[in-house]
């Protein structure tokens, strides 16, 4: 996962030098909302059995994390947790501990190349690092408590959150109502 994850997370990030970013976020916001309904709706991985995934399936989930990863600037645990448990059949706490994993090598390289290209308010890093580094403890916390019944219920419900959120955002600035 992690060397076309690499790579997909240079190519996302030089490519926001070009991609309109109104339309990248509707598609997000679509695929989101697709997966988020795959995780409510699709039942318990635990109960599927689990099934010998090749390597190239991996390597593929790695490209997708890190083109979005470099793309929108996030982690991409967003795009690897909805592949590992709905498209590969990981049940959902190995899908999010093993995208915790390989987003750290992810995220190096995009974050190397959005501060080359002058993206990055190290101001706002600073002040959102003191949130983030208690609300990931608080959070894996209640992940390794929760059934997965639940934690699909929590986590597909964010993904809605975020893609009506995107995807409502998006619309209104195509329109011209906000900017």
């Amino acid at each position: 996962m992690v060397g076309p994850g690499v790579a997909g997370a240079i190519g996302g990030a030089l490519l926001t030098q070009v991609v309109n970013p109104h339309w990248l976020l509707l598609v997000t916001a679509a695929l989101l909302a697709w997966q988020a309904y795959r995780l409510i709706v699709g039942g318990s991985s635990a109960k599927r059995p689990e099934r010998r995934v090749p390597g190239w399936e991996y390597g593929a989930a790695g490209l997708a994390a890190g083109l979005v990863s470099g793309l929108l600037g996030v982690g991409g645990g967003i795009v690897m947790v909805p592949i590992f448990a709905n498209l590969l059949g990981m049940p959902l706490k190995r899908a999010l501990g093993t995208s915790l994993v390989a987003i750290t090598a992810l995220v190096i390289p995009g974050t190397i190349v959005h501060t080359w290209l002058g993206h990055i308010d190290w101001r706002i890093f600073a002040v959102l690092v003191i949130g983030v580094v208690p609300g990931a403890w608080l959070g894996s916390r209640l992940a390794l408590r929760a059934r997965e019944r639940s934690l699909r219920l929590a986590v597909g419900s964010f993904l809605a959150t975020v893609a009506v959120a995107y995807g409502a955002l998006e619309i209104s600035r195509l329109l011209g109502w906000s900017k």
